[in-house]
């Protein structure tokens, strides 16, 4: 079995920049079949139609965000290039009608929508939402927007801020005109991380960075109203040292979700109820040293995990039944400070 991938990576290292990699789950064998040369493209987003393809470059003023368009091999295409003056960009997501998309800058604080051409060009910013206020410890001395996600609808954007420690709830109007409509606190020093939406659109599930732990609200997609469900931890039983969490991702078929911490090195598997309230699985070793993020393939069966400091991507079966995965992995890929895996739809 042969899937492909894009892998985003950081280039303070030996990446040379985004790499799209063929992966063979039958003998393990790995080859990239494109390196994009560019400075730290750390996390990548399709368009709605998936011919297109946007990457945030992360510690790099100069350029903030790039377009691409995807070759029917799936390989990439330069379109343009577009920058938000002075900061750089840590997260990206594009509209569900695809005229414009969203940004996140943790140096600056802010959320930004730029529009997208229809050549799939990004263009001029449209809206800047500049966040304020922070939280108790010293990496929260500014507030620091951390992603943005689109809820199932289309009509909410979710923003993170991991240095405010709050969330915010925008609509979205005319082509990417922002207001936000909502604002709610979360334990200070927590610092929210991830959102993720479950595909009927009831639940949101937040990942905190410093407080290691997974939280789950009822989300009203009528309203925009968030309400607290319920909060886990993701850490090993009995962890003492320093963790700090990273992403959270559900299956599939929306039964159980995953995430990752580093510091404990680990991936937690907490299984979901009907009503979205989560019960732990298992908690076990990534395999690697630092698991910022990782993905799980269209299928179910495996998952793939970056380890930024070992230069590495782990690969584990998945029980699509229980949601375990296997106790070790069963190969490696060898990628430079992998940040960000995106399974291609090739």
């Amino acid at each position: 079995m042969v899937k492909r991938f894009y892998i985003g990576t950081y280039t303070n290292g030996i990446s040379r920049g985004l790499y799209y990699t063929e992966v063979d789950f039958a003998n393990g064998q790995s080859r990239v079949l494109q390196a994009v040369d560019m400075k730290s493209p750390s996390l990548v987003a399709y368009s709605p139609d998936r011919r297109k393809l946007y990457a945030v470059q992360e510690f790099d003023t100069d350029r903030s965000f790039t377009a691409f368009s995807v070759r029917p091999d799936g390989t990439l295409s330069f379109i343009n290039t577009a920058t938000v003056p002075q900061v750089d960009i840590c997260h990206v997501q594009v509209a569900p009608d695809a005229s414009f998309l969203v940004g996140s800058s943790y140096t600056a604080g802010f959320v930004v929508t730029l529009a997208l051409l229809p050549d799939g060009a990004i263009g001029p910013v449209i809206t800047l939402d500049q966040h304020t206020g922070h939280g108790p410890l010293p990496e929260q001395a500014i507030a620091r927007a951390h992603c943005c996600v689109f809820d199932r609808s289309g009509q909410y954007i979710v923003s993170a801020d991991y240095g405010n420690d709050s969330l915010y709830v925008y609509t979205h109007h005319h082509g990417g005109n922002l207001k936000m409509i909502r604002q709610y606190a979360v334990p200070p020093g927590y610092a929210p991380r991830i959102v993720t939406f479950s595909d009927d659109n009831r639940h949101l599930y937040v990942i905190h960075q410093n407080g290691n732990r997974v939280t789950h609200y009822g989300f009203c997609d009528q309203t925009g109203e968030l309400t607290e469900r319920d909060s886990v931890s993701c850490l090993p039983e009995g962890f003492t040292g320093k963790s700090d969490a990273a992403e959270a991702q559900l299956s599939p078929d929306g039964r159980f979700l995953y995430a990752s911490s580093r510091g404990s090195d680990t991936i937690a598997c907490f299984r979901l109820d009907a009503d979205g309230v989560m019960t732990p699985v298992s908690v076990q070793p990534c395999g690697g040293s630092f698991p910022r993020h990782f993905t799980i393939t269209r299928d179910g069966g495996y998952l793939l995990c970056g380890n930024q400091l070992s230069d590495t991507v782990t690969v584990f079966s998945r029980d699509k039944a229980g949601g375990l995965l296997s106790s070790q992995p069963l190969f490696s890929v060898a990628v430079g400070n992998p940040t960000f895996i995106l399974e291609s739809k090739i």
